[in-house]
């Protein structure tokens, strides 16, 4: 989060802190977002089934920080054509008197780029902050369960548990653990 700048940041604070999806972030638009809430359109039938988000700490920062940088690309795109269109989305960019919002691409790069800054080796996508957010939630309160279940958009606890389960690190831990009881046995045979 901290490697992150402009529209990065926006990004990764929506999927790592509120938990979103990479086609919610993507859908999000300017009149989905209130104060201290977000109106989230998720996956499924139908274009999607609403769910309402509460704001994490410092959401408001960068939520405003990036209305503001929003609010200089729609002008200097204005100033090139009057006649521009602004899209809906939230998250845009500009390309000369061009405005677009992000594909699933440029969110790809945009997490890429944010990656490479904070020195992240080993390659990571926007699912990656989503589980890694929730399991952080569920690391430090096993209580909030059910309201995870809520956040994340999904059907049922049993899907949220099997969401937040084994990881990569989880198994390299388990690895060392193994290793180092190894040694043990191996000290103690002589």
């Amino acid at each position: 989060m901290d490697a992150a700048r402009g529209a990065e940041k926006v990004l990764v604070r929506l999927e790592l802190r509120l938990l979103m999806r990479r086609c919610e972030v993507r859908r999000l638009t300017v009149r989905d977002i209130h104060q201290g809430i977000l109106e989230v359109r998720g996956k499924g039938r139908y274009g999607g089934k609403w769910r309402t988000l509460a704001w994490a700490p410092k959401t408001v920062e960068v939520i405003r920080e990036w209305e503001e940088k929003r609010e200089e690309l729609i002008e200097e795109a204005l100033q090139r054509d009057p006649e521009a269109q602004v899209p809906d989305e939230f998250l845009i960019y500009r390309h000369g008197a061009r405005l677009s919002a992000y594909s699933d691409s440029g969110l790809d790069r945009l997490l890429a780029s944010a990656a490479k800054r904070a020195g992240i080796q080993r390659k990571f996508g926007h699912h990656t902050l989503r589980r890694t957010g929730a399991r952080f939630a569920l690391e430090a309160d096993p209580s909030i369960l059910p309201v995870l279940v809520e956040v994340l958009g999904h059907e049922s606890e049993a899907q949220t548990r099997r969401y937040c389960a084994l990881t990569v690190d989880d198994m390299t831990a388990m690895h060392e653990t193994v290793s180092k009881r190894l040694e043990e046995v191996r000290q103690s045979c002589g």
